[in-house]
């Protein structure tokens, strides 16, 4: 019932997300300033994708063993974590600020000198939410590690569901910033709600800074996990940047046939994080390798027939599903024929990528995180040598075809490597 629930909040999350694109569609459409945001947003996300998610994912598994032995020491870790994380931010985004220009001559090269200026303006403006959303996502970390898995669900809806209110209720004269401020805005009401969450649930701020066992197991972790991340975040840079020089449209166009796919993707991808990810660590620290082994048998019985079937129906209809929901506005018929089939070269490897993703979080939680670096390098070398095979025959679908078969790889290796670990295991 609880894992039901989790899945239905996800869900609820993901349609918020997409009523957001629903207006984006309809008052922005096709335009060089959802380019400029598109790729502002690329920018500021990147160190949180490859620096302080990992340092999440490498807190989970350490604050499960912890909380068997006492809570105060969760408190002293999880302290000592968030002033790390807070200081590094601010690092980063004063090396950021101080090397926009640089940065955007290298990723927004294509764009003109007017383009550049919005993005850097963009760019600007969108620095409160890297920070608000770095704090909220270890809060959330904290409160999912404790199986308290609801508003970590859906804390990522909340700067849509701003950005929405701004589109209704506080429109301004240049839409885009709708999406800034609506960004700004829910990241913080949201790192709020999960701070106090937190607080009700048993955190206490616990101050002292120096260096024990349970900080250096965690950046131990940390590091091959930012490897592996920074090489796994390189490929939609990879993806962005052939896309913006293919000409104006094509970096948004491939951006709607992503979030698309993100409906999906995105609600398989976040509900097994959230509720498997606590759900190993525990099983792990109990040593209950056949329980789990079990688990993944039930598990792919139930979840393979309807990911293939729901996959071929979104297949089938996708021009449909792109025209009722987009094409309305500025999305003109055009854009939707451009999306629907992007949209179905991402589809071809939902049911392989959800399946991957499955054993992912086993492999983060064993603790094995250097293999996860090593077939992160494998993604990023054939990602870059598909994308310029693919482009040269499908154009811009030949980047969304190239993901597919990259998450196909992947898969492939993480389901090799599970059978093995299984096998040590066994004559241990």
């Amino acid at each position: 019932m609880g894992s039901a629930l989790v899945f239905f909040v996800i869900l609820l999350g993901r349609i918020v997300q997409f009523i957001k694109e629903l207006f984006v569609a309809k008052e922005i459409g096709i335009v060089a300033e959802l380019d400029a945001f598109i790729m502002a947003l690329l920018i500021i996300s990147i160190s949180s994708e490859f620096l302080f998610k990992p340092f999440g994912y490498a807190l989970i598994p350490i604050i499960v063993r912890l909380k068997k032995y006492s809570v105060d020491k969760v408190n002293l870790l999880f302290t000592k974590v968030v002033g790390f994380s807070l200081v590094l931010a601010l690092g980063i985004c004063l090396i950021q600020i101080n090397c926009i220009d640089y940065i955007l001559s290298f990723f927004a090269s294509s764009f003109g000198a007017q383009h550049q200026l919005l993005t850097r303006d963009i760019f600007i403006w969108l620095i409160p939410y890297f920070i608000f959303d770095i704090i909220g996502f270890l809060f959330g970390v904290y409160l999912n590690a404790q199986n308290k898995n609801l508003l970590y669900s859906i804390y990522p809806a909340f700067p849509a569901l701003f950005t929405i209110f701004y589109f209704l209720f506080i429109p301004l004269d240049q839409p885009i910033y709708n999406q800034v401020y609506g960004f700004n805005v829910g990241s913080f009401v949201v790192m709020c709600l999960l701070i106090y969450t937190c607080y009700r649930h048993g955190f206490r701020p616990r101050i002292n800074f120096k260096m024990d066992k349970s900080m250096r197991i965690c950046f131990q972790q940390w590091l091959p996990l930012i490897l592996s991340a920074l090489l796994i975040s390189v490929n939609p840079m990879v993806d962005k940047k052939m896309a913006s020089d293919l000409g104006v449209g094509s970096l948004s166009h491939l951006e709607y046939g992503v979030k698309v796919f993100s409906i999906f993707s995105g609600f398989a991808v976040t509900g097994i994080s959230t509720v498997l990810y606590p759900y190993y660590s525990q099983k792990i620290a109990e040593k209950d390798f056949k329980g789990i082994q079990q688990f993944f048998k039930n598990t792919l019985k139930v979840a393979v027939p309807p990911l293939i079937i729901g996959t071929g129906l979104i297949l089938f209809f996708s021009e449909d599903i792109i025209r009722l929901l987009f094409e309305r506005g500025a999305f003109l018929p055009k854009d939707t024929a451009i999306v629907a089939n992007l949209m179905n070269f991402y589809m071809i490897s939902f049911p392989v990528m959800t399946i991957g993703i499955i054993g992912v979080r086993f492999i983060n939680a064993i603790q094995l995180n250097q293999i996860v670096l090593y077939f992160s390098a494998v993604n990023l070398a054939l990602n870059v040598m598909l994308n310029f095979l693919f482009i040269q025959y499908f154009g811009l679908k030949g980047i969304a075809l190239s993901t597919s078969l990259v998450y196909t790889v992947n898969a492939i290796l993480m389901w090799i490597t599970i059978s093995w670990y299984f096998k040590k295991v066994r004559h241990a």
